[in-house]
């Protein structure tokens, strides 16, 4: 098998749980050995195989740092992003998993620098359109999140499953990222409530470094990013819960406010 079918075999399989509505316990912990990719270029191979299987548009991308140097990214589809205040179903189980984000759109193409060139930042804050209050919604294919391996989790899209924006930010710049105040307040449906206060939090300190860390060290991957595609940054406040008939929002002070129900 070669390794392009390699990857439209795990684009398959995963395209199949997606569309299959089981519920966790009863899904694979990860993908078939046959099928589970051994590297990164190989995980990403699954990640554009499934976007072509699924007949996707990518609208957006999400950036998961562990450091300023090292991170991990995987396409948004374009029916998944919605807009506050949104109504997102459950379509595996019955709770979604939720991460308070700050994204960036931006204006123009960006595309790959001939010869490994670099953005510098400067060139890249130009270019963004505008910032937003985001959640991320969480829910993977398999059993759990961390339950599967690492790479079958990227070639998962690391979990992705939507996003859920503020109106658009234009007077980001005013704003410190780093000590932001934020308020998350999480409802369930029998009335327990949730809240969480913080100023900053990001795990980079600073969002506009995973934009950064995308354009110069996946960009050759990716072709770079086209004028209206948005980049979410990586969680304020960790993975946070919601079961159906929740009411979840995220107020970035000064940023913005977002919210959604869980159906």
């Amino acid at each position: 098998m070669t390794a392009a079918d390699r990857a439209r075999r795990a684009a398959e399989y995963l395209a199949q749980l997606r569309r299959a509505g089981t519920l966790p316990a009863a899904r694979p912990r990860s993908l078939p050995a046959d099928l589970a990719p051994h590297s990164e270029q190989q995980a990403y191979a699954v990640q554009r195989a499934l976007t072509q299987t699924l007949g996707a548009r990518v609208g957006a991308w999400k950036v998961a740092m562990s450091r300023a140097t090292q991170g991990s990214a995987a396409p948004i589809f374009a029916e998944d992003l919605y807009h506050s205040p949104a109504q997102v179903p459950c379509v595996i189980g019955d709770s979604l998993g939720l991460e308070p984000e700050v994204a960036f759109s931006v204006r123009c193409d960006l595309p790959s620098l001939p010869d490994g060139g670099h953005y510098r930042q400067a060139e890249i804050i130009d270019a963004i359109d505008a910032a937003y209050a985001a959640i991320e919604i969480v829910v993977s294919r398999f059993q759990s999140h961390d339950g599967a391996t690492p790479l079958d989790r990227l070639a998962d899209n690391i979990s992705n499953a939507g996003l859920v924006l503020s109106a658009p930010c234009n007077d980001w710049r005013r704003l410190d990222f780093r000590t932001v105040p934020l308020e998350l307040t999480l409802r369930s449906a029998d009335g327990v409530r949730v809240q969480h206060c913080s100023r900053g939090g990001h795990p980079l300190g600073e969002p506009l470094a995973a934009l950064l860390w995308l354009l110069n060290d996946r960009t050759h991957g990716l072709g770079g990013l086209r004028a209206g595609e948005v980049v979410t940054t990586g969680s304020y406040a960790g993975l946070h819960h919601a079961a159906r008939g929740s009411r979840v929002s995220v107020d970035f002070a000064g940023l913005g406010a977002v919210a959604l129900e869980v159906a």
